[in-house]
């Protein structure tokens, strides 16, 4: 999925992280097959293709804000899922 090309791109906008050569080769990869996968015209929908790309940034952008926001509360990802369930 897109998650992996979003994670790299947010990761390094918000949080300053560079990644390697071969991980940017990967996300190639996998930005590739999607739209391979989308390209087939009889399911082709610009609608689902956005709201997949959608799901996909979001899904990323949780994953960095629990990277980001983990060591304020004492690195435990129980304090944290308190946290977020109780808001």
């Amino acid at each position: 999925s897109l998650v992996m090309l979003f994670t790299v791109l947010f990761s390094y906008i918000m949080l300053g992280e560079t990644t390697t050569l071969k991980v940017i080769s990967a996300c190639v990869v996998v930005a590739a097959g999607f739209v391979l996968g989308s390209a087939e015209k009889a399911t082709f929908s610009w609608t689902g293709c956005a709201m997949g790309g959608v799901s996909c940034a979001l899904s990323a952008l949780y994953g960095i804000y629990v990277k980001k926001v983990l060591p304020r509360v004492e690195n435990s990802t129980w304090k944290l899922l308190i946290y977020n369930t109780t808001l």
